[in-house]
């Protein structure tokens, strides 16, 4: 289920929109499933946030669909974020990693030449 996230975000770079981006669809799912949502803090703990499991499903599949990332998937099941800062956190460092939402990777043509050349020394 869609809850209107703009896809538009993903067209503009930069780890700054991430934060945006997660908290809009904090909001916005929290609204679709008629949810009283607490405040947005970094401090925040997400069992206290006011949203169920389904929820955070449905969060996590509109940042992978607008963010083009599911850092979630590749956590351990104990290693879930346990505060809205820590959720964010998880998907700014997620979408600075080379390869991933648009980023080239290394030995991609687009890639900057340090990264290449640091590939190609580390394997020696």
């Amino acid at each position: 289920m869609r809850t209107g996230i703009d896809n538009g975000a993903r067209a503009t770079g930069g780890v700054g929109r991430v934060r945006g981006t997660v908290a809009r669809a904090f909001r916005e799912v929290a609204a679709a499933h008629d949810r009283k949502l607490q405040p947005l803090d970094d401090d925040l703990v997400l069992v206290d946030c006011g949203l169920d499991s389904l929820c955070f499903a449905v969060i996590a599949a509109e940042l992978e669909i607008e963010l083009g990332l599911d850092p979630l998937a590749e956590l351990e099941d104990d290693r879930f974020p346990a505060s809205f800062g820590a959720f964010v956190a998880l998907y700014e460092a997620a979408s600075v990693i080379p390869g991933r939402n648009g980023s080239p990777a290394p030995g991609d043509a687009r890639a900057p030449v340090w990264r290449t050349a640091s590939r190609r020394v580390a394997r020696r």
